[in-house]
């Protein structure tokens, strides 16, 4: 065999094995995309808190932009410190046109007497809401505060009934 032969037998296996790659890194890439293709059109996010004497609620509204309802919604609400209030749940959030979003309400939150007004304006941006839901093909995820969207592999690692979840209402 000669030279010339070879380095065309070693050129034609190696682009075999480079279309080879390539072709299962897009269908991999494709898979990932068609995972996600649901969770990236869910989110939720505060709108107000709203002060009724010595309590006040924090107003949130949740959006399903899929053509598929997402269920075994939690909706965590915290600050810096940590939880506030309960864990909020709903069984089933039907998709939701465009600038048509479920709004909701914390339970009510005890407000510090000496808390003045303007320090509710100024506690509205330390609220923050994580928001966990399984899709239509039962994959678990969950959206944190700053828009980050976390497939949760381990079931163990979802929010559980043991955190004290309440069911809402429209």
């Amino acid at each position: 065999m000669e030279t010339a032969q070879i380095f065309t037998a070693i050129g034609t296996v190696g682009s075999f094995v480079t279309a080879v790659a390539i072709f299962g890194y897009s269908g991999y890439q494709a898979r990932l995309d068609r995972r996600e293709a649901q969770a990236v059109k869910i989110d939720g996010w505060i709108d107000s808190v709203i002060v009724d004497g010595t309590s006040h609620q924090v107003k949130f509204s949740i959006s399903n932009g899929s053509d598929l309802a997402a269920r075994q919604f939690y909706i965590q609400l915290s600050t810096n410190a940590g939880p506030v209030g309960q864990l909020l749940t709903r069984a089933v959030v039907p998709p939701t046109a465009p600038g048509n979003y479920l709004t909701l309400l914390s339970h009510p939150i005890p407000t510090p007497e000496s808390m003045t007004d303007f320090d509710l304006d100024i506690i509205h941006g330390f609220y923050r809401i994580t928001i966990e839901f399984t899709d239509s093909a039962g994959r678990k995820w969950r959206r944190d505060f700053q828009g980050k969207l976390t497939l949760l592999h381990d079931a163990s690692k979802a929010v559980s009934d043991s955190r004290g979840m309440m069911e809402l209402s429209k």
